[in-house]
């Protein structure tokens, strides 16, 4: 039998249920999670992250209902191209007299925290757009409509939904790539969705959101929040799929980041996980006792050996051809000091699940050093008798040439012999003579 809201509630209150899924998420991650004037500053470092070129199903982040209009001001590739495409197209520039043009207007009205100022350049952005003859561009759609859910005193959910569904009509004109317009349309859908919700209509946001995932499949912002209209349509089953598939995803990012040695990126994705908001939303509030299981089926823990990181890493520095070792090596080297550093004390359940991951990767990283020292070695050593063959040869041919100078030495020496003995015989026999002649003369 499924459990509802109504029949927890009945033994428990919302509060003590919001209380346990808080401590849940504390207990588990140690987080403490974001406050509303941090947000941004995540949502910033969001739009960087599209400088790695990350795989589809890795580059998107939680955005909060709240912060729609934060998230439109960000260089967001999609945005930017749409920005891009409406400049070559229109020859007057957007502008109001003493504010600049309508993105500056929307920017102010997007960050300021002071609520008169928030109010004033929703009002003037506004009137600029209506007054545009190029309103019905779809950058102002998405203005407008995160306007207007925004101030309460403009508050018309339905003429966001308005804005949004001619965003839809204009979409196929567009002379753009198809992949950005498929983000057109998944954002289109997925900010009806989030609107939808946020005004109780949960039906007609569960069909935004499951439209929005024609155009991207893996969408986790339109999977977060469906989750949360199963939960209020009852549908817990469904819910705890999508819960378990967000989940999933958190994981494989961490894992794709770790694989690629990359301890920026690992860092931001085990810092802003996308599981970490289900603990500060009340609606999930009702799966406490399913994420507590789910937690410790999925996140097992794993002693992460740090000592071992600390010993490679010394012994890196002291051995000799340090400067020789592959770039691979040293990014491993490097993600692994980082890791210690940052996660040595750290309780974090994703962090201690990758810990087998992170074992493996000081196994593979002592191997790449024997590799690398065995490769180095065999070289210097292949270097080393061709040195010797060298000198070898170049010892062979001075000692062949002293031999041959010997040789010839010794045929000088002999004739010199030679001829000195012709001498002394010639000598002898003259000598002789002279004397048998006087013999003679006797």
């Amino acid at each position: 039998m499924q459990e509802s809201y109504t029949d927890i509630t009945n033994e428990i209150s919302k509060d003590e249920l919001y209380f346990k899924l808080r401590s849940l998420g504390k207990d588990y991650f140690q987080n403490e999670f974001l406050k509303s004037k941090e947000q941004f500053r995540v949502l910033k470092d969001y739009s960087k992250l599209y400088s790695y070129n990350l795989p589809n199903a890795f580059n998107e982040f939680y955005i909060n209902y709240d912060e729609i209009g934060q998230y439109l001001t960000l260089d967001i590739p999609f945005l930017k191209q749409l920005d891009d495409y409406y400049k070559q197209r229109i020859t007057r520039v957007s502008s109001v007299t003493g504010e600049g043009n309508i993105k500056d207007i929307f920017t102010k009205w997007a960050l300021t925290q002071n609520k008169r100022e928030k109010n004033y350049h929703s009002r003037v952005c506004y009137s600029a757009i209506e007054k545009e003859t190029n309103r019905l561009n779809i950058n102002n759609l998405f203005y407008i409509a995160a306007i207007v859910v925004s101030n309460k005193e403009m508050f018309s959910y339905e003429k966001a939904i308005e804005c949004l569904t001619k965003v839809n009509e204009l979409v196929p004109a567009l002379k753009l790539d198809d992949p950005i317009k498929q983000e057109i349309y998944y954002y289109s859908y997925l900010f009806s969705g989030m609107i939808l919700q946020n005004n109780n209509r949960f039906e007609e946001s569960n069909k935004a959101l499951y439209d929005s995932l024609q155009f991207r499949p893996q969408g986790i912002n339109s999977r977060f929040y469906l989750a949360i209209n199963e939960i209020a349509l009852d549908h817990m089953e469904t819910a705890r799929y999508l819960i378990k598939d967000i989940i999933i995803n958190d994981i494989q990012k961490a894992e794709y980041s770790l694989s690629i040695n990359h301890f920026g990126l690992f860092n931001y994705f085990i810092k802003n996980l996308t599981l970490y908001n289900f603990f500060h939303i009340k609606e999930f509030s009702l799966l406490s006792n399913y994420f507590h299981e789910l937690i410790e089926e999925v996140f097992d823990v794993n002693k992460i050996e740090y000592d071992s990181i600390k010993k490679v890493s010394t012994v890196m520095k002291e051995l000799p051809y340090h400067d020789s070792l592959s770039d691979e090596s040293m990014k491993m080297k490097t993600f692994l000091n980082y890791f210690a550093k940052y996660f040595e004390n750290s309780k974090n359940r994703m962090a201690l699940l990758l810990g087998k991951k992170i074992n493996e990767k000081i196994d593979s990283l002592v191997e790449s050093l024997i590799k690398s020292y065995s490769d180095i070695l065999e070289r210097n050593t292949i270097e080393s008798l061709e040195i010797f063959d060298f000198q070898e040869s170049k010892l062979s041919e001075i000692i062949n040439h002293l031999a041959i100078e010997l040789e010839k030495t010794k045929s000088i020496s002999t004739e010199k012999a030679t001829q000195s003995r012709e001498r002394i015989e010639n000598l002898y026999t003259e000598e002789y003579k002279n004397v048998e002649k006087q013999l003679n003369n006797l």
